[in-house]
């Protein structure tokens, strides 16, 4: 043991601290980001032409940055300029999303008796034009070229989608089209070969087989927690009776009177990572996405066995080193999940670990996280909560995945002594605390065994490149490290969770919030929405010609998902096509046909 080392015999602060006393001290559940002066800091990038190799059509172009901002980093709210906008770019999250199905396609659309009366030149075109599209997500994006601008875009969400049809057209050539209708409108689809036409009919379907989640299919039960930029709520959803958790969160634009605004960069980052990960063990799934004119909402899986703070709290200010071992250890696989998909968490804590009515643990609330490009590894925005924030993000000398293993070791500890190694209330004081305080780390001996003083000591270790889990054996060091001896990886990594933590959960007859401090929460309300059309996929039918026609500044392109098609909720993340019905294939072939002989 390292002469750090102090007895807990001779020091005069509690063993264990009480978690509700310490929130006294330290509100650790509004310290979602970090700034010199304790407020929210303005996140700003540069000027770039195109936006993840998706190039913007005339008149949509990302706005530039302020004189002086610096690429991925922050700024103090002096430095912020006053017209500085909250929002980011209507088509930012599906440029990264990644393409389905792309190719050469020649585009026709044609209007039919329940179509509008009024429509502009581009809308009644007859002559086929060529684009080079792209599926991404619920959307398809029209190109000059590979490579161009995004001309025009349009949703199959709720359309019907005919099988692909080969026809001989009346100059004696082979035709293999597809087409999409709804509203009165039908989209021809013509491909080069028979083989295309077919593998864009079958994602097309899938594509329109998807659910529209909607506001008004959720009945709130009860508030169950709020964060820095959002509140939760138990919901019910009407349409399948199933009980989720759904995340409000106030888009910057319009939240003025909200705690600290959703930024659209961490929207996007936020909704990329959960339907990255959806179907990953450790992690908490995704089921439904939806937006309106002034909110997000993210509806995911309901945890009955709440939050580990709450967990540890109710133990008395800490767990036992068996639980923590266990709890730990599905903790260090769903990072592993995380950094496998290039995604950095940078909010591990107790708040954001989850447990399910099984006690098998959920990593939530991705609100902070971040993908990292592989040729740009490193990040230096200062962000997380300040009691966790890893060495380098405080020094602001740039970090990656190095930031969760800190964490880490600050989570064990805490789960076991009911605090954090440091506690800090400021970004100053975590800086004084972690590279000028002259005391010591505390280790309680009888509370945390030699192995577990060694664990925590290495995760958090100021130099990134010294510390536990940094090197070239990745997380597996920390995996092989002797604390963790006797667990079994494989049956873990496939889900197989011992009964340790469930036995310590109430029993199920309590009720749905068994689990939840109903007091904490019982003044949090929802607040007023409704749902807009305007904010929905189905605005983006017909087709939008993205240099005619402005979508709303605030209107998040492609935030809308679920995994419900067909009233049947899939286990896996992406689309089952093989839901799709006879009677569906039947009125699109009908459709497909009528469109062939109004050409």
């Amino acid at each position: 043991m390292s002469s750090s080392t102090i007895s807990a015999a001779t020091n005069s602060l509690p063993r264990r601290f009480s978690l509700r006393a310490l929130r006294e001290r330290v509100s650790s559940r509004s310290e979602e980001v970090l700034t010199n002066d304790g407020g929210s800091r303005s996140f700003r990038r540069r000027p770039r032409g195109t936006i993840n190799n998706v190039a913007i059509a005339s008149g949509w172009k990302p706005r530039p940055a302020p004189p002086g901002a610096r690429e991925q980093g922050v700024m103090s709210n002096s430095d912020a300029t006053a017209n500085a906008p909250l929002h980011f770019h209507p088509l930012a999250l599906i440029s990264k999303m990644s393409v389905r199905i792309e190719g050469v396609v020649f585009t026709a659309l044609h209007h039919g008796p329940g179509a509008p009366r009024s429509f502009t030149k581009w809308i009644s075109r007859t002559k086929f034009t060529r684009f080079y599209a792209e599926a991404r997500g619920n959307l398809v994006l029209l190109c000059d070229t590979k490579d161009g601008a995004v001309r025009e875009i349009f949703s199959p969400v709720g359309c019907a989608v005919s099988s692909a049809d080969t026809v001989v057209n009346r100059k004696g050539a082979v035709e293999h089209n597809v087409n999409i209708s709804k509203n009165g409108y039908t989209l021809q689809l013509r491909f080069p070969s028979e083989i295309e036409a077919e593998r864009w009919a079958e994602v097309l379907r899938t594509v329109s087989l998807t659910r529209q989640p909607r506001l008004r299919d959720f009945q709130v039960i009860a508030p169950i927690g709020e964060g820095a930029s959002g509140k939760v709520f138990l919901v019910r959803d009407l349409k399948t009776n199933q009980k989720l958790a759904l995340k409000c969160m106030r888009k910057g634009a319009a939240g003025k009177t909200a705690k600290k605004p959703c930024d659209f960069r961490h929207a996007v980052d936020e909704r990329l990572a959960h339907e990255a990960m959806n179907g990953t063990n450790y992690i908490v799934g995704l089921v439904h996405a939806f937006q309106t004119r002034n909110m997000f909402y993210l509806a995911t899986e309901f945890c009955e066995g709440g939050d580990v703070y709450t967990f540890v709290d109710k133990h008395g200010g800490g767990v036992s080193e068996e639980l923590a071992r266990i709890i730990t250890a599905q903790v260090l696989l769903g990072l592993r999940s995380l950094h496998k998909k290039s995604v950095v968490f940078r909010d591990l804590k107790p708040e954001n670990v989850l447990l399910d009515s099984k006690g098998r643990v959920r990593l939530a609330d991705f609100g902070l996280c971040k993908f990292l490009d592989p040729t740009v590894p490193l990040t230096r925005t200062v962000c997380g909560t300040f009691s966790y924030a890893a060495a380098e993000i405080l020094a602001e000398t740039g970090y990656g995945f190095s930031c969760d293993m800190w964490a880490l070791g600050t989570f064990l500890y805490h789960i076991m002594i009911g605090r954090p190694p440091r506690v800090a209330a400021s970004l100053q004081e975590a800086r004084n605390q972690v590279f000028a305080s002259k005391e010591p780390i505390i280790w309680y001996n009888d509370i945390m065994s030699e192995q577990a003083i060694s664990l925590v000591t290495a995760l958090i270790e100021t130099n990134p490149e010294r510390r536990l889990g940094c090197g070239p054996g990745g997380i597996t060091e920390v995996c092989t490290h002797p604390f963790f001896k006797g667990i079994e990886w494989e049956s873990l990594a496939n889900g197989e969770t011992p009964m340790d933590v469930q036995n310590d959960l109430p029993a199920e007859e309590l009720g749905d919030l068994r689990n939840f401090d109903q007091d904490e929460w019982r003044t949090i309300r929802m607040d007023p929405d409704q749902d807009d059309p305007a904010f929905t996929e189905s605005s983006l039918w017909p087709p939008l010609n993205l240099a005619t026609q402005p979508i709303p500044a605030d209107f998040l392109v492609a935030y809308s998902y679920s995994n419900e098609m067909l009233g049947t909720v899939q286990q896996n993340a992406g689309f089952n096509t093989s839901s799709n019905t006879t009677a569906t294939r039947m009125v699109s072939d009908t459709l497909s046909k009528s469109a062939r002989l109004m050409i």
